[in-house]
């Protein structure tokens, strides 16, 4: 048997403007729950935040900016 597909060409188009990291990062995962469980449909943000460095679980303590630049830990899941 092959797997089909449903391919969807409707979607949200959201335009954010400058969003802080920490909102835009919260909204996306609200987002993601709802178009999964199906109460919205497919969602595109477009959005720009102020400069700021993820690190990762393999970000060395070397790699981190020392000028003050906002850092926020991040731990990606797959």
């Amino acid at each position: 048997m092959i797997p089909t597909a449903t391919v969807s060409r409707e979607f949200l188009i959201e335009s954010l403007g400058l969003i802080e990291y920490e909102a835009a990062w919260e909204l996306q995962r609200q987002i993601h729950k709802q178009v999964a469980d199906g109460s919205r449909t497919n969602s595109l943000l477009l959005l720009e935040h102020p400069p700021i460095f993820t690190a990762g679980r393999r970000t060395l303590p070397s790699e981190r900016p020392i000028d003050g630049s906002k850092v926020i830990d991040v731990g990606r899941v797959s």
